[in-house]
Order: structure tokens, then sequence, then C-alpha cells
């Protein structure tokens, strides 16, 4: 394998306990269970740094290209089941959204251990596939409704399940490729 690319970020939302080998390290949002709760940011940092090590310390696998994606948010703006939740049809304009808080912690997140594996040296090369303000800027190509054929077959439910998450293609997706494709050809 000469690229490996690493995305990874809305699972450490869910509801978690983290393990190290039998250990429990803490927990995410299970305030019933007997365990300190630690939040995600700390997991998902070291999921990050071994994902990077694993790919850079496998034998055999000299000149390899290491890439790890930035975080990319969702656009819920209103509840999850709301069918207007995500209607916007167009990108938002400079300054009109910028990134918060917790996505700007999981972009320092990535850039951080991807400089520091990348400041050792050795034969990896590693970079990072920065989405995170793109991605922000676009909640004009999201599935909303639209997700499941024939949504509005009896009427406008009241109540109906959107995704504000994932990208239509072709899309913002296409962009991001575009840079994986320029990050892969330049030169060290």
């Amino acid at each position: 394998m000469d690229v490996a690319v690493v995305s990874t970020g809305h699972w450490f939302w869910n509801l978690s306990v983290y393990y190290n080998g039998s250990e429990v390290l803490g927990t995410h949002l299970l305030s019933g269970l007997n365990h300190t709760e630690i939040g995600f940011f700390s997991p998902y940092r070291q999921a990050i740094r071994m994902s990077i090590q694993r790919l850079i310390s496998s034998a055999g696998h000299t000149g390899r290209t290491v890439v790890v994606s930035t975080f990319s948010p969702a656009h819920f703006e209103k509840a999850w089941d709301d069918p207007a939740t995500c209607a916007r049809r167009l990108p938002y304009r400079e300054r009109e959204r910028e990134v918060d808080v917790i996505h700007a912690e999981l972009r320092s997140i990535v850039r951080e251990e991807t400089a520091a594996a990348a400041s050792n040296g050795g034969a990896t090369r590693v970079e990072v596939l920065d989405v995170t303000k793109l991605a922000t800027m676009r909640p004009d190509e999201h599935l909303g409704v639209y997700m499941k054929r024939d949504q509005f077959a009896r009427g406008v439910p009241e109540r109906l399940q959107s995704d504000c998450l994932h990208f239509c293609l072709p899309g913002p997706v296409d962009t991001f490729n575009d840079i994986l494709l320029q990050l892969l050809t330049k030169r060290q």
C-alpha cells in the first residue's frame, strides 16, 4: 500500500466507553456508569496518533504516504427530524459562518498529530487533507430529507429524518478529492 488516507470523527460523538486493552479509560455521555467522563478529544487524539504511528511503522512499507483528513462538520440547524433542518440551497458566504470551537479543536488535533509525525522524518510522508473550513461553508450539498426514495409520497410529514452530514455527489467531496490529488502529486 503506497497511500493510506485516515478519515474519522463523527463516531467519537456517540455514547462511548473508551478502553486501553481491558482497562476502562473513561466514558463519553454515559453518566450512569461508574467511570470518569473524559469527553472525546483525548480518545480522538489517541486514535489519530496511533493510526499514524501504525501506518508509519509497518514493516516493508518505505516510501508510503499517509494523509489524515480533518473533520467535516454536519449542518443541522434544527432538530435532526425536522424536514427543514438542512434546507439551505446556497453555500455560506465568507464570514457568514466560522468553524465552531469543537470542530476547530478536532481540526487542531489532526494538524498537531500530523505535524508531530512528519517532523520525525523517516521514509513515510505524512500530510493533512484540511477540509474543515471548506466543508463548513457547504450546507447546501447535503442529502437532507432526500436520503430515501419517495419521502413525500404521502404528503409532508411533521417529523422526517434529515441527513445534514453526508454530501451529495457531485459536490464538495469531489473538491476534497482534487485537494487529495494535489497533495499526492506535489513533491515532498
